[in-house]
């Protein structure tokens, strides 16, 4: 926790309502989280009877796991790093959907974490808007890509005839059946015609 203000001009904070979480968190307007000031119930010493104590608020301090920001948080009993993002969006967009949804960002800027950029989206939500931001690793931008577009172009021209199986295609190209099937079948090079 850090010695930050504990409010800026301005700034909204809401409630963190995930359950998982063993300790009340609030999240504010500008991406910052904070245990928020509760009483609870301290057990007492041999001999002493338990008492009521209170927690003032503490802003949470963050630290980046590669683009995103973090925050150590008690889940499930443990302290556990959490993204950012995940508690902003829980404290302004409700609770999580499903169990398929993850945390978007608007502007594709990990570490924009206001609730205005952040929304609950499926796995396919998230991946439509890497192809509207240019950001999807597909085709040649896959450093792991054996093929090129005139390569695939090439195979698929050579299938269409008939005149080989996919397996001499495969081996032709130096890739495995498997992924020659795919790409044949548009499971991936998609964006080829």
């Amino acid at each position: 926790m850090t010695d930050e203000p504990l409010d800026y001009d301005g700034e909204i904070w809401k409630p963190v309502t995930d359950s998982r979480f063993n300790e009340p968190l609030e999240a504010s307007s500008y991406g910052r989280v904070r245990r928020s000031g509760h009483r609870y119930l301290r057990n007492g010493r041999p001999g002493v009877a338990p008492f009521w104590s209170t927690k003032k608020p503490r802003i949470a301090k963050d630290y980046f796991r590669g683009e995103y920001p973090y925050v150590n948080v008690k889940w499930h009993g443990k302290t556990m790093g959490c993204p950012t993002h995940i508690l902003i969006c829980n404290a302004f967009h409700g609770d999580r959907p499903g169990d398929r949804h993850l945390v978007a960002h608007a502007d594709n800027i990990p570490a924009n974490i206001t609730p205005g950029n952040l929304r609950w989206a499926t796995y396919a939500d998230n991946e439509d808007d890497k192809v509207r931001h240019g950001t999807r690793m597909q085709g040649v931008a896959c450093h792991l890509a054996v093929l090129t577009d005139e390569r695939v172009r090439e195979a698929r021209g050579i299938y269409a005839t008939g005149s080989c199986s996919i397996t001499d295609i495969a081996s032709q190209f130096g890739i495995s059946r498997a992924a020659m099937s795919k790409a044949l079948r548009r499971d991936t090079w998609k964006h080829v015609t």
